[in-house]
């Protein structure tokens, strides 16, 4: 063995040295990743074998491992350290390090660590590797971002018109007139001439019972007051002869007043048994049954006109004086939506204490033929009425952070206007500032556009809701 050459090493030594390296790899903070962990490798063996490049200059100094025990142990008091570690430290017992080595090999293996790095943690750029879609660089707008296309809208002009302020409530719909119809003698129903729902005249008969006994109650009044004539006629004449005096004369005399007012009620009576309609309208409940036994102020039927119904609205007295009678009032009725229109017919003198409000009586006169009373309908008295007014769809008019907004469409570019709305109905809103007549202003598409945006007008849309309005 040549002087100042070390001795080689042994495999299981080498393979230990291995373990070590890979260690190092494993504490240098890289990521225990299959793709990563050859960076490690290198960078360990690097370390490991490099120093060992063997130098001219022998190390003056005795090992440490000169003085072993008889058994083969290194003794307790000598430090003892592996190859790995002595190297590392710059000592061996017959090998000396050179700096100049290890500053020479750090730069290409900083390189190779980092290439590794590099390429196990980036995907490939297709148009670096000339796939599909090299060569072609950000296009578009400003900052290489793509313009973007302009956005459909549909836009409605600005028009001049009238337009209401309304009070809005809620009403139950009652028949403009009822009545309940009563048995005005006692007997037993004989015939039904009506049922629900029918509509009838006024006097129509409804219903019959049994007159027997009072026809029987006429002819014995009709007898009494015929007796009762004869006998006045005959004082009569007794009295003008003065064979009578004038007391038996009054006595016969108030006789047959009262035979004629027995037979009067009689046939009173005797016409209650045909019960007759109190009003034109329609029969609307029927409570008895033909056989029926009914009293004296028995209920046999309910009437209403239903061809007017009335509304029964409490307006705040605030808006008092702003209704008065004869004025219009549209209707919404709830269940269908169905439209109509009436007008106010009383108003009440008086403001109520607990509500602060004020009745108001709205007459219905026409109405569709599926409104029925006891339906509920919103009911719009209107106060105040613009006329001249700018108009523009409701839908055109958005919030934005306080303000109220229309867009107007202006050489393909949505212009952001703050308006001022005034009054508002179901389908139209009163502009006071920030339009002129016959500005474009957008309808649909609106919430997504802000100031200077591209729009592109939808002329079949914008022609639609032109003609819609």
């Amino acid at each position: 063995m040549r002087a100042g050459a070390e001795p080689a090493a042994s495999p299981g030594r080498r393979k230990g040295e291995f373990r070590q390296a890979r260690r190092l790899a494993d504490s240098s903070g890289i990521p225990v990743n299959p793709l990563n962990r050859p960076a490690g490798l290198v960078v360990g063996f690097a370390f490991v074998i490099l120093p060992v490049t063997p130098s001219p200059q022998i190390d003056p100094k005795p090992p440490l491992l000169a003085r072993v025990e008889p058994d083969g142990r290194a003794p307790k008091d000598t430090v003892t350290m592996s190859y790995f570690e002595r190297v590392f430290a710059g000592r061996s017992a017959r090998v000396g390090v050179r700096p100049r080595a290890i500053l020479l090999a750090v730069p290409p293996l900083v390189l190779a660590f980092a290439l590794t790095v590099g390429g196990c943690g980036r995907k490939a750029d297709p148009a670096a590797s000339g796939g599909p879609g090299a060569g072609a660089g950000p296009r578009g707008g400003p900052g290489g971002m793509p313009d973007s296309p302009p956005t459909p809208v549909a836009v409605h002009p600005v028009e001049r018109g009238t337009i209401s302020s309304t009070y809005a409530a809620t009403a139950t719909l009652e028949a403009y007139q009822e009545a309940e119809v009563l048995a005005r003698v006692s007997g037993v129903v004989v015939k039904l001439e009506a049922e629900e729902g029918d509509r009838v005249r006024e006097g129509s008969t409804l219903l019959r019972i049994d007159d027997r006994e009072f026809r029987l109650r006429l002819q014995q009044a009709e007898a009494e007051a015929a007796k009762q004539k004869t006998r006045f006629e005959r004082m009569q004449k007794m009295f003008e002869g003065n064979l009578v005096s004038a007391e038996e004369f009054e006595t016969a005399k108030n006789d047959l007043a009262s035979a004629d007012a027995n037979h009067g009620l009689a046939e009173l009576e005797l016409s209650y048994t045909r019960v007759a309609a109190p009003m034109s309208g329609t029969v609307v409940r029927r409570l008895v049954d033909s056989g029926q036994s009914v009293n004296n102020g028995t209920v046999l039927f309910g009437m209403a006109d239903l061809d007017r119904l009335l509304a029964r609205v409490h307006v705040p007295a605030k808006e008092f004086r702003n209704i008065s009678t004869d004025q219009p009032v549209d209707l919404v009725l709830d269940a269908t939506g169905e439209r109509f229109t009436g007008r106010i017919r009383l108003v009440s003198p008086v403001v109520d204490a607990q509500s602060g409000t004020v009745k108001v009586t709205v007459e219905v006169p026409r109405h569709p033929a599926s409104v029925r009373p006891g339906d509920f309908a919103a009911v719009q008295i209107v106060t105040a009425q613009h006329e001249g007014a700018l108009l523009v769809p409701r839908a055109a008019v958005l919030a934005d952070r306080g303000d109220q907004i229309v867009y107007v469409a202006a050489d393909s570019v949505a212009e952001r206007r703050v308006v001022t709305v005034g009054f508002q109905d179901d389908e139209r809103a009163e502009v006071l500032s920030g339009i002129r007549e016959g500005d474009q202003v957008v309808i649909q598409g609106q919430r997504s556009l802000k100031q200077g945006a591209r729009i592109r007008v939808l002329a079949a849309v914008a022609d639609s809701s032109r003609g819609a309005s």
